[in-house]
């Protein structure tokens, strides 16, 4: 996760790849991050994704434009 990229000033926060966050956890450590440098865009990488319902899987695809690959979904 980068947060804060502005001009020459950025912050980087990694957490190993073992390490499973909610939805609501990751919004909420953006938030607090964004306190320390709150200029600038966010970006968010992640390994893996997991839903509970294929219905929000498909939604989440919707809302950020996401084209999905089959063989990369698992059920």
């Amino acid at each position: 996760m980068v947060i804060g990229i502005t001009g020459d000033q950025w912050l980087e926060l990694r957490i190993d790849d073992k390490v499973a966050l909610d939805g609501m956890t990751v919004y909420n450590t953006i938030e607090y991050v964004r306190k320390i440098l709150p200029a600038g865009e966010v970006g968010v990488e992640a390994v893996a994704l997991k839903f509970a319902k294929g219905q929000q899987l498909l939604d989440w695809a919707h809302d950020v434009k996401a084209h999905l690959v089959s063989n990369e979904v698992v059920q």
